[in-house]
């Protein structure tokens, strides 16, 4: 047996079966949308979270406007596997990773099944590329799957000065969703002191709409009687 053609097979398999998994759970999300409709912001913010530096808190930003709904936060860079999960959809994950690149992360797709992304490399290199989700088969999701990692690698350029955002998804809104997308961020906002309370990974969460901006982060007052709030 020829031992190249044996990889081969085998990676085209494993591809095969990622564009089914892909595709079969897209489908199960857009069946069951009642179910999965306010997710997209937890999953992000697992993935800021999961990229917490050791030495600091993450900052996160949701910027939303009338057709773009952006996530950004400044997390550590992206390992090359990681990038490759991000696209691939993969399901491997470190151990204390609760959600990054998993089949959570696929739930934001219910915003826009295009997703741009900008990131930084561990590599120091930045690339920017396109998620894209729109398939009517798992064949067709394969095509895009390789469509992204080419414009990844081609993309990859050498980080010059200070870089404020590590990662960036920008979604372009889908037509009825506006509602569906205000409602997420009134839950969130109602449980932001929550959240920051719970995981010290995070420093801020700023969400800016339209209509307002606001910017969360913890602060300790002392009480007269000596203890700390």
């Amino acid at each position: 047996m020829d031992e190249e053609q044996f990889k081969k097979s085998i990676a085209e398999t494993l591809m095969k079966n990622t564009a089914s998994t892909i595709f079969n759970y897209l489908r199960e999300m857009e069946n069951n949308r009642n179910v999965y409709s306010h997710r997209w912001i937890w999953e992000l913010l697992q993935n800021a979270r999961d990229a917490c530096p050791d030495e600091r808190g993450v900052d996160v930003n949701l910027i939303v406007d009338k057709n773009t709904l952006v996530f950004q936060h400044n997390g550590r860079p992206f390992q090359i596997d990681e990038i490759v999960n991000l696209i691939c959809h993969g399901s491997t994950k470190g151990p204390e990773d609760i959600g990054r690149f998993g089949t959570g992360f696929l739930t934001t797709h219910l915003l826009s099944r295009k997703v741009v992304v900008k990131a930084m490399l561990a590599t120091k290199e930045l690339v920017k590329f396109t998620i894209n989700r729109e398939a009517s088969s798992p064949d067709e999701i394969k095509i895009l799957i390789d469509q992204s990692l080419k414009e990844c690698r081609l993309s990859a350029k050498p980080i010059e000065g200070k870089i404020d955002v590590t990662t960036e998804y920008l979604y372009e809104i889908q037509d009825g969703l506006a509602e569906e997308i205000t409602s997420g961020i009134t839950e969130l906002k109602n449980i932001i002191p929550y959240i920051l309370a719970l995981n010290n990974e995070f420093h801020t969460i700023s969400v800016k709409t339209e209509r307002e901006q606001s910017v969360f982060s913890l602060s300790e007052e002392k009480q007269s009687d000596g203890y700390v709030t």
